[in-house]
């Protein structure tokens, strides 16, 4: 879901050096603290997110700390260009301020209006923790300010962004002041070939595929670097980088959605093994313990890491970077460029600190120096109420309003007693799961791929065309693919044709629309979890109205039947103009009723009685036979039947499960639903005459939410209350 350019930026105030002046552009800002330009904008979609995959422009910033904490204008500032790629990606970024460890990064165009505005965490100012490898608790946190750093950010080239603001995020003493740092200009790079992140291997850059489930433009690519390993200790690198993806899939979150990680292993020697104390040794990023005099930070060169990975990889195989470094010694960091030892323990701190840098997970430990403001952090909120997470606290046991969080003892509260992050080696749990699956999905479009590939498709009559739409699932198949002409729901699956035979001439509209509707995420206001694609068919008359005669209607049944009144229903018939429905009276079938629709609510006969009915379809060719008779009997009764009770689940199997509940008086039937997460619907899962009903043909690790209603004549019950049910792997 990335599609992946890169930029060359540089610094306005570098400008008159190259023989180039600014155009079309008034700095106001340079030494006073003010807001940013307004959000003056051509686009007609919002600034932080777009509707769909589109192309995006990778640009990498190099910041140095210096008077005013501004960017150095002497420093170029680097990033990378390369067209051939055609990664997707659909864009979100954050727009509200939260924090003074923020920056606000606004683009301009040609004509120097804002089209484009960002609020990302200020590379500048690192948080560092320390957590004891034997308790999992953390021993120490604080924040140290950097000398150099890199800005890294994508943004959409559709906006046609010429210019880059960048603003420090100061407390003010009436709130948040933006101060202005740096002007940047945007223009292309030179073109360069750089390989597809899709072989097994890139052996002469030392690339290797540890894990690859698809193209790198619709993946999450984690690459695993080595650092400290000497050309002999390489082959151990192989090894361990095994070892320590066995243990990051191992978490349950990151294993259920390992079909969305590609894995790299990237080889680079160095001239000596191991870590520096204090200072780097010789090796090839300099990593080295002590840095801001913390013991166990393990520190390296970050601008170096990216630069060697660019030269190596295309830009849309780096989304996660974790250096491991050939130590035993405990420690590792985080941010852009995650580090490790191989201490045992170092895998739950990496996990930890990509819950920071993947998924934007808050910290949920109450050391350190706090400030209650509301975070924009998933897990953190100083709503005594949780009202963040509110809509688990029916469906996860463990979660509910625990205060102290984000380096606060009281006044900002967090969803779980304990979890990975707080003490590592704890399990994520259902908040923190959940915004983890909402980031791999700002990488990934849950509809992978689709034919044919133009949007207009020209059909005569008689012809057939065939549409596919593949969707990115998980290890729980949780993603689905339905199709909607002319905004109808038509069919499920991977595949649809549209068969012109059983469509009169004219235009359509035909949507693929891919979700993931699994039960780890309630809440997805941005529409991550989903994605479509439309095609419009315009079919023209092939001469004749139809080529033959069709199809016997399917499916046919009664429904809702009332002491007076029902409903008959059939599935279309391929090629079917109008249905007639039948009943069976004086010893023959006459025609009933006629109509173009594929139901009929009936009025007719009364309490007691029994009437018989088909169906058969026609077109101007000719006529089907008909369907198998149904009867229909009209009950006689008083009052709807009272609510069930004592609904439970039994004799729980890996592919399926028995449901109870009592009988109810005056009952003739019961119906058990199942909740649809993917239409938000109760469905009908089986019709009963019995006061249980075994649930079978289930996957192994089926989640579903069940209810029962007890059916008379008369009408329906209330539901009883559902309840969750679980089939074992």
């Amino acid at each position: 879901m990335k599609r992946i350019s890169s930029l060359v930026a540089v610094p306005l105030t570098t400008l008159a050096l190259l023989g180039c002046e600014p155009q079309g552009f008034k700095d106001t800002t340079e030494n006073s603290q003010t807001t940013p330009p307004p959000n003056d904008t051509t686009s007609d979609r919002p600034l932080s997110e777009t509707e769909g995959p589109e192309r995006l422009l990778d640009i990498q910033i190099r910041l140095e700390a210096g008077s005013g904490r501004s960017a150095s204008g002497t420093d170029a500032v680097q990033a990378r260009l390369d067209p051939v790629l055609t990664a997707r990606a659909k864009h979100h970024a954050d727009i509200e301020v939260t924090s003074s460890d923020q920056m606000v990064l606004v683009g301009l165009d040609r004509d120097g209006e804002e089209v484009y505005r960002a609020v990302v965490q200020d590379p500048l100012e690192r948080e560092v923790e320390v957590f004891d490898p034997n308790t999992g608790s953390v021993e120490m946190k604080r924040k140290v300010e950097q000398s150099s750093a890199l800005l890294r950010t994508k943004i959409p080239e559709r906006l046609s962004v010429d210019r880059l603001k960048l603003y420090r995020v100061d407390d003010g003493a009436e709130g948040f002041e933006l101060r202005h740092l740096q002007d940047v200009t945007v223009v292309p790079a030179p073109e360069a070939v750089q390989p597809r992140a899709t072989s097994r291997s890139f052996d002469a850059n030392g690339v290797y595929s540890v894990k690859q489930s698809g193209d790198s433009a619709n993946r999450v690519d984690l690459v695993v670097l080595s650092e400290g390993y000497t050309q002999n200790d390489l082959a151990q690198f192989e090894q361990d980088v095994n070892t320590i993806v066995d243990g990051y899939f191992a978490e349950d979150i990151y294993s259920d959605y390992e079909p969305m990680f590609n894995v790299w292993r990237v080889e680079v020697a160095s001239n000596q093994s191991g870590a520096g104390q204090g200072a780097p040794k010789d090796t090839r990023f300099g990593a080295h313990f002590g840095c801001y005099n913390i013991q166990r930070l393990l520190c390296v060169d970050e601008a170096e890491v990216f630069d060697y990975l660019r030269s190596v990889l295309p830009s849309n195989a780096i989304d996660k970077v974790l250096v491991v470094v050939n130590t035993e010694t405990y420690g590792g960091a985080g941010g852009q460029v995650a580090t490790m030892s191989l201490a045992p323990q170092a895998i739950d701190l990496a996990l930890h600190e990509l819950g920071h840098s993947f998924a934007k997970l808050a910290d949920e430990y109450d050391y350190g120096t706090c400030r209650l403001r509301e975070p924009n952090n998933a897990n953190a909120t100083t709503d005594p109420n949780g009202g963040k997470w509110s809509q688990w606290f029916d469906r996860a046991q463990n979660v509910g309003v625990y205060e102290g969080a984000m380096y606060c003892p009281t006044g900002m509260y967090r969803p779980t007693f304990t979890s990975m992050m707080k003490d590592l080696g704890q399990p994520f749990y259902a908040v923190n799961e959940s915004q983890i699956v909402r980031s791999i999905y700002q990488y990934v479009d849950v509809l992978d791929g689709t034919a044919p590939a133009p949007s207009s498709i020209t059909l005569e009559g008689g012809d057939t065309q065939t549409f596919t739409a593949t969707s990115v699932n998980n290890h729980n198949g949780t993603a689905q693919v339905r199709w909607l002409l002319n905004g109808q729901v038509v069919h499920q699956g991977s595949r649809f044709d549209f068969v012109g035979a059983d469509h009169t001439a004219g235009t359509y509209t035909l949507k693929a629309e891919a979700r993931d509707t699994t039960d780890r995420v309630i809440e997805d206001p941005d529409n991550l979890l989903t994605a479509s694609r439309t095609w419009t068919i315009s079919l023209t008359d092939s001469g004749q109205s139809c080529d033959r005669a069709p199809a016997v209607p399917s499916a046919f049944a009664s429904s809702d039947v009332g002491s007076d009144n029902f409903r008959l229903s059939w599935e279309s018939s391929r090629g079917a103009q109008r249905y007639h429905v039948q009943k069976w009276s004086g010893y023959q079938w006459y025609n009933f009723k006629e109509t173009t629709d594929t139901s009929l609510n009936v009025t007719s006969g009364q309490g007691g009685q029994t009437d018989y009915f088909r169906v058969y379809a026609e077109n101007d060719c000719g006529t089907s036979a008909a369907t198998n008779w149904i009867s229909v009997r009209y009950p006689v009764c008083t009052a709807v039947p009272a609510q069930p009770t004592g609904l439970q689940a039994q004799d729980i199997q890996s592919t399926q499960y028995m449901l109870t509940w009592w009988p109810v008086d005056g009952a003739e039937s019961y119906r058990v639903e199942v909740w649809n997460g993917y239409d938000r619907t109760w469905d009908e899962l089986v019709t009963t005459t019995d006061s249980w009903s075994r649930i079978a043909n289930l996957r192994a690790g089926t989640v579903q939410y069940v209810r029962t209603v007890a059916l008379n004549s008369c009408g329906n019950s209330e539901a009883t209350p559902y309840i969750r049910v679980q089939t074992p792997y």
